[in-house]
């Protein structure tokens, strides 16, 4: 389908954008305008509803001060309005004049209002484009319907459509997200583990707020291949260098290209017998003998050109499934040391027993896990939970063994270790201590003074000899075939020497496992959780990896304590995606691998969801349907500007300063039929003179 779009021909006034030949110094800058869809995401863009009555338009500096003020070309421009509203023309364009600094950075604001003709009209539209400069190409702004999930964007100079799951994500200081490794996709009948996928995501992307698209980063690997392939991961920002390049440190990871059989599947049929159902040693989520594994990276992204380069950072023989959030100070859990694989194609495996801290190894933990967490308390303590504790195919546990052992405080000063004791699921009353868990999430939250906070989602069960994703399920499921429901989520507060000082359970979560958990900012009072894998009974079998559609928010305020805030279902569920928080504009869901029947599918779409929806704050007011108006002026909505109107001199707040009279650049000079609308918009290209 075609994507529609509006476009708003803005005519910028005033010698901060002035060219040679131009009477008057006024340029067009268009404003392109899309409504991104809310279900199918293989189209750009929306056709915009018959009911939508008028856009209303907001452009204000990026750094503070009085937005711009602003007119229909038709009217006077003084003194104009900072919020102008404008009707909705049949052709989908309108002309909009404005005084702006091309040096500026500005945020603009549109929001769409629908309704019946007359009566109340309401919100159904926001978009923002923040920190863009006019007079330098079109300037898109994505509107996302308000209330729900939408689809994030198209992929820009990509002919085929970009899947992408089991890879990471990081947000840049610029508000762009870099995306990096994952997989294509399992092809059909992948569930079982003989049929693994044979493509490696090399691509490379970031995607950028201010269009709403993803655009390709050219980069290298460090064999000198274009893009970046690997899968079990992590990546974090570090810093930014002084010729502005963003820092990022990659840890671990494997070249599905040296696989078991080239590739990656996945044991989707566990049962009581299986042992382990994911990223075990009976799955093929595992990565050939030795030659796959990666060293840690350091990359290099220049922002300016979209170009990344890559530089080893620390050689080692293992791959990575945790390290702590956030830039600095972070510590790393090393997974596995060593892979042989069977004749039929199985590997087994020795977990690694390794520790880091970014730059070196520390020590050794009390045992080696795959699927852990790793959390910091301190600037020398870190939080170990969870994960496999047994190498190769020994994966069944005692339950006291894991009690006992389920996590671990290590020390970066001393390097020492202390266990810390998982809830015992048999005992009463309940002590509220997290639970024995693999492939779960830890993440910082909020809450009293004097102790950290971590909040503990979803996970495996492990222990007592069950499968981890067989009978016994997910924490806190009350029926073992089903996994239907809903999960406590646990928030345990330690000291900041590690010792555990008291738990909460929060009601309201479906169980998943590769689900994500992200802080909504700094202060981690909110942490919102989005889809994961989960398992249901498939003829008579219990199976897993069903991706949930779930997704909402845990709060934590000193008054109430926590508490669990449902959001607007994803648009399709999903596992092993990435979600990232970018302020001021919204949370973005990128791929993951959902499944149907015996078929495991890797997503091409993305989601996004509006900051204002995120934050339950800031949609603007229902108001009046009626033809809006611009100081008395009846908007541009169908009909020809009202010829030349001599530029009063007068300065906009916070813009540059007039140089003396400019006549209105929007003169509709080829157009004067009265029954016609503007057609004077620029498709792209800057004008340097009139109309």
């Amino acid at each position: 389908m075609k994507a529609r779009f509006s476009l708003l021909s803005l005519a910028l006034l005033g010698a901060a954008l002035s060219a040679p030949g131009c009477s008057g110094g006024g340029v067009h800058a268009p404003i392109r305008v899309e409504l991104a869809p809310t279900l199918d995401c293989s189209q750009d863009s929306l056709d915009f509803p018959s009911d939508l009555r008028f856009f209303e338009l907001e452009i204000c500096p990026s750094a503070g001060g009085d937005c711009v003020m602003l007119t229909d070309p038709g009217g006077d421009h003084a003194p104009g309005t900072p919020l102008l509203r404008i009707a909705r023309a049949l052709d989908g364009r309108f002309s909009v004049d404005a005084r702006v600094d091309g040096s500026v950075d500005y945020d603009v604001f549109v929001t769409g209002y629908s309704g019946a003709a007359t009566g109340t009209c309401t919100p159904t539209a926001l978009g923002h484009a923040l920190g863009v400069r006019f007079g330098q190409g079109t300037v898109d702004v994505r509107l996302y319907p308000v209330g729900g999930w939408n689809c994030a964007g198209p992929h820009e100079g990509q002919s085929m459509p970009v899947t992408r799951a089991l890879h990471q994500a990081v947000l840049l200081p610029n508000h762009e997200v870099l995306l990096l490794g994952g997989i294509m996709g399992p092809r059909a009948g992948a569930v079982a583990f003989a049929t693994p996928s044979t493509f490696p995501q090399t691509i490379v992307e970031v995607f950028d707020p201010r269009d709403g698209r993803f655009h390709q980063v050219t980069m290298n690997d460090e064999s000198g291949n274009p893009g970046f392939s690997r899968v079990m991961f992590e990546a974090r920002y570090v810093s930014t260098n002084a010729d502005g390049q963003y820092e990022i440190h990659t840890y671990g990871g494997f070249d599905l290209t040296q696989a078991p059989e080239g590739g990656v599947g996945f044991d989707g049929n566990a049962n009581t017998t299986s042992v382990s159902a994911l990223f075990g040693p009976l799955s093929m989520m595992m990565m050939g003998a030795g030659a796959g594994f990666r060293t840690d990276a350091v990359i290099l992204y220049d922002p300016d050109t979209r170009t990344a380069t890559i530089a080893p950072h620390m050689a080692g023989n293992y791959t990575t499934t945790a390290a702590t959030e956030g830039p600095t100070n972070i510590g790393v859990v090393r997974s596995i040391d060593t892979v042989t694989v069977s004749g039929t194609g199985r590997p087994a495996y020795q977990l690694s027993a390794g520790w880091y801290v970014d730059g070196g190894r520390q020590d050794t933990l009390l045992a080696g896990r795959l699927g852990a967490s790793i959390t910091t308390l301190s600037m020398t303590n870190y939080l170990v939970w969870g994960g496999h504790v047994a190498n190769s195919m020994d994966m069944v546990l005692t339950a006291p063994e894991v009690i006992a052992d389920a996590g671990e405080i290590v020390s970066g000063m001393s390097g020492s270790s202390m266990a810390v004791a998982a809830h015992d699921s048999t005992a009463t009353p309940d002590d509220n201590r997290p639970y024995p868990t693999a492939y779960h999430t830890a993440t910082h939250i909020a809450g009293m003074p004097g102790s950290t906070a971590i909040l503990f989602a979803g996970g495996a069960l492990l222990g007592a000899g069950s499968a981890p994703l067989g009978a016994t399920c997910f924490v806190g499921d009350t029926t073992a075939t089903s996994c239907a429901g809903t999960a406590p989520l646990t928030v345990a507060r330690f000291s900041a020497a590690g010792a555990f000082v008291s738990g909460t359970r929060v009601m309201g979560r479906v169980p998943t496992v590769l689900h994500t958990a992200t802080p909504v900012d700094a202060s981690a009072t909110d942490i919102v959780l989005v889809g994961g894998a989960s398992q249901m009974p498939l003829s008579g079998v219990t199976t897993t990896l069903f991706g949930v559609k779930t997704a909402g928010v845990v709060h934590f305020d000193a008054a109430t304590g926590y508490t669990w805030h449902a959001l607007p279902d994803l648009v399709s569920g999903r596992w092993g995606h990435t979600t990232t928080v970018i302020p001021n504009h919204g949370v973005l869901v990128v791929g993951g691998i959902s499944r149907a029947d015996a078929t495991l599918t890797v997503s091409d779409s993305s989601e996004f969801l509006l900051w204002e929806d995120l934050r339950g704050t800031g949609l603007p007011m229902p108001m009046d349907c009626a033809m809006p108006t611009d100081a008395g002026v009846l908007m541009d909505a169908g009909r020809t500007d009202g010829g030349v109107v001599p530029d009063t001199g007068a300065r906009d707040m916070g813009t540059a300063p007039d140089t003396g009279p400019a006549v209105d650049a929007n003169v509709d000079a080829n157009r004067p039929d009265a029954n016609l609308p503007d057609t004077s918009v620029d498709s792209g290209a800057r004008d340097v003179g009139h109309d």
